[in-house]
């Protein structure tokens, strides 16, 4: 399949979700429906209409299972970043490992699954590398940092409005308005400080990567050092050192996306460092 026609993680996590745990329920909870209206209004024996529901319960459990490996087959051959998508339901409607080990579908579409998997994610790959060649090669090291554009956005509002409330303290006549604005200036000077001190905090480097390593909120690992160090679900960085526990950053709010820092680290892994002298 060529590029342009693949989806994103997202969309392919989506029509998973839908295929093997939404469309499952909403059958179940309208077969639900319909036995007890049948029970209480067309006098069905009781019995039947929970035996009836059990088989429904039975069948759609089957159906669930039947479409995680109709999922992960399509999702392996038609997503730009299968890994992504994986993870993402692995945290969802997969996140209970015996789902995976009770799918059904047969040995020769699971091997199937394991190449196109292993293809998408080999091109994936290649286009990372080749991608940050272009981007990053030239920016050692790379700097990442909490975004505050729309902190900055804020300031400028509520400058703005206290503009406007000192305004009308100085030249409203009326004590009791002069009295209101007066509080409100102070409310709003608070909150004015607040925001500059956020902004201040996010000014800070949250992550570094160069030639020699990652840079985590100041603790430096070098890559040799890192037995693992991957973006997980397009938000979550996860690394671990050598026999050491593994670790998690959440990646919210930062000047680069997931997806970018997971080919950051691709490439600034892949590339050899230049000897010191």
């Amino acid at each position: 399949m060529s590029e342009d026609k693949l989806v994103s993680a997202n969309k392919a996590f989506r029509k998973g979700l839908w295929q093997v745990r939404v469309w499952p329920l909403v059958v179940m909870i309208i077969a639900f429906g319909g036995l007890t209206y049948a029970a209480l209004e067309l006098a069905l024996p009781v019995m039947w209409a929970i035996a009836s529901f059990l088989l429904v319960v039975l069948l759609c459990a089957i159906w669930s299972l039947r479409r995680i490996g109709v999922w992960k087959s399509w999702m392996a051959a038609n997503t730009v970043n299968p890994k992504t998508a994986l993870e993402m339901a692995k945290a969802s409607f997969l996140k209970q490992p015996w789902k995976e080990n009770l799918a059904i579908w047969g040995k020769v579409k699971k091997e199937t699954y394991r190449q196109n998997f292993d293809d998408r994610m080999a091109a994936v790959k290649e286009s990372y590398l080749k991608d940050a060649e272009k981007r990053y090669a030239e920016k050692k090291p790379v700097i990442i940092h909490y975004r505050f554009a729309g902190l900055l956005w804020m300031l400028l509002f509520e400058v703005i409005v206290l503009t406007g409330v000192l305004l009308l303290f100085m030249y409203q006549p009326d004590v009791t308005l002069k009295t209101i604005a007066g509080v409100l200036f102070f409310i709003g000077l608070g909150g004015l400080f607040y925001t500059i001190k956020t902004i201040w905090n996010r000014n800070q480097t949250v992550i570094e990567i160069t030639l020699h390593g990652i840079t985590i909120l100041g603790d430096h690992f070098g890559w040799i050092e890192l037995e693992k160090v991957d973006v997980v679900r397009g938000d979550t960085l996860v690394y671990q050192k050598h026999k050491g526990a593994p670790q998690e950053f959440k990646l919210k709010n930062l000047s680069l996306s997931g997806d970018y820092l997971d080919e950051l680290i691709l490439f600034y892994r892949t590339v050899n460092a230049p000897k010191e002298g």
